[in-house]
């Protein structure tokens, strides 16, 4: 496996129902598979808009079971051969 395989990462934007010109949060993700069927993740919130005057951000753990086991990649496509 890879490392793109194992870990993934990312940003989110979300945006505010007000006028709020910056929006609500943006959030910072990072995660990695465990095992072909467990992968756990971590988010860090960062507030935009005036609730940040009275919080940090927030953080978050995700852990994700898949019921079938990720299948093998080496398969042929009939439409490129």
């Amino acid at each position: 496996l890879g490392i793109a395989d194992i870990y993934s990462g990312g940003v989110t934007y979300r945006t505010a129902k007000s006028n709020d010109a910056l929006g609500e949060s943006i959030d910072i993700l990072f995660g990695a598979r465990i095992t072909p069927q467990w992968f756990v993740g971590l988010s860090y919130d960062i507030g935009l808009n005036q609730i940040r005057r009275a919080s940090n951000g927030s953080i978050e753990v995700m852990l994700r079971y898949s019921l079938i086991a990720p299948q093998s990649a080496d398969f042929s496509n009939p439409r490129y051969f």
